[in-house]
């Protein structure tokens, strides 16, 4: 874990991941209600506490590590939309053949894992 450069030494610093290839950090904050927020820094995407917890029945704490530990382990896919050449939006997807399905003119989705290893759906097969 990286300490945010803005939050060092803080007590309530949010936990800051840059990945290793130094174009995505994931940061765990709390908002304004006290709960855990993950997001890609500088994006709109962001899941909380209290939804992880509700769809792995786990508590939310426990949530929050394991979906920071998937990703920071390649074991959650990583989403990236770029539109007209500019990264728009990141996020974690587990379908990216649906997410592909929604595409607009002049966006491209990319798929990737923490690492960088890039990943490509498969195509339907008619």
């Amino acid at each position: 874990m990286i300490a945010s450069p803005d939050h060092q030494d803080s007590g309530d610093a949010p936990e800051y991941h840059c990945s290793p290839d130094g174009l995505l950090a994931l940061t765990v904050v709390d908002d304004s209600e006290r709960e855990q927020t993950v997001r890609f820094h500088g994006f709109d995407w962001h899941t909380d506490a209290s939804t992880l917890a509700e769809l792995t029945g786990l508590s939310p704490e426990e949530a929050v590590r394991g979906f920071v530990d998937d990703v920071l382990h390649d074991r959650s896919l990583i989403a990236v939309l770029t539109i007209d050449g500019e990264v728009d939006d990141v996020w974690v997807t587990d379908s990216p053949e649906s997410d592909l399905q929604f595409m607009l003119d002049g966006e491209q989705l990319q798929f990737r894992y923490w690492s960088g290893r890039s990943y490509a759906p498969q195509s339907p097969t008619s």
